[in-house]
């Protein structure tokens, strides 16, 4: 893990139990395909539990480790909001994650990349994979859509469609009238405000 080897800080987040419950308010559907229970309803594992049972500190794993932990938020929006600080406060940031969402954060000012267990990914890595910019991510999950968060995209768009059309117009909102339908738009603004991070209700 070349891009880890400077690495000062670790900061662990960790998903509130309640935290499925803010953005189901929004998206009644949202991860109800893992579990069966509505979102509004869910009430998830604390994981730092069974850290704590195996003789950890799920807090301070480690020297130079610091956990972080709301119950009503999910992991992704904890690392979101850290990410800003510790931009803002003039460090460089690698996130350690194998979730696409993660990937919009490269869009983001300062000196952030993404390893995902297999590679190391920055802003122009990701253009060369995916033949868009990292702030157009998260209209192409829309049109695509996301099994992990149970968005089912757009019927008849998938990855080349979706590729080329934002390659070309740039954002949703530019794409020529008739290309989406009435009830596509609406449940694309649901499922933009789902995707994005951190989430702001």
């Amino acid at each position: 893990l070349k891009a880890l080897d400077d690495i000062d800080k670790v900061i662990v987040c960790y998903d509130g139990i309640f935290g499925r419950r803010e953005r189901g308010k929004y998206f009644k559907n949202y991860k109800s395909h893992k579990s069966g229970v509505k979102a509004t309803k869910h009430k998830g594992h604390d994981i730092r539990v069974w850290i704590d049972e195996c003789g950890f500190n799920p807090m301070q794993i480690e020297d130079g480790w610091e956990g972080h932990y709301d119950e009503f938020k999910e992991g992704d929006d904890l690392i979101a909001e850290h990410i800003i600080e510790q931009v803002n406060l003039g460090n460089s940031v690698v996130v350690l994650s194998e979730d696409m969402d993660m990937y919009q954060f490269l869009s983001w000012d300062g000196d952030i990349s993404i390893h995902n267990l297999r590679k190391h990914i920055t802003y122009e890595s990701f253009i060369e994979d995916w033949d868009i910019e990292p702030h157009q991510l998260i209209d192409w999950k829309c049109l695509v859509g996301d099994v992990s968060d149970n968005i089912k995209g757009v019927k008849g768009w998938g990855v080349k469609k979706a590729t080329k059309f934002l390659m070309k117009y740039g954002e949703i909102e530019k794409f020529p009238n008739g290309a989406l339908s009435e009830e596509d738009i609406e449940n694309i603004i649901i499922w933009k405000k789902i995707i994005q991070l951190p989430f702001n209700p």
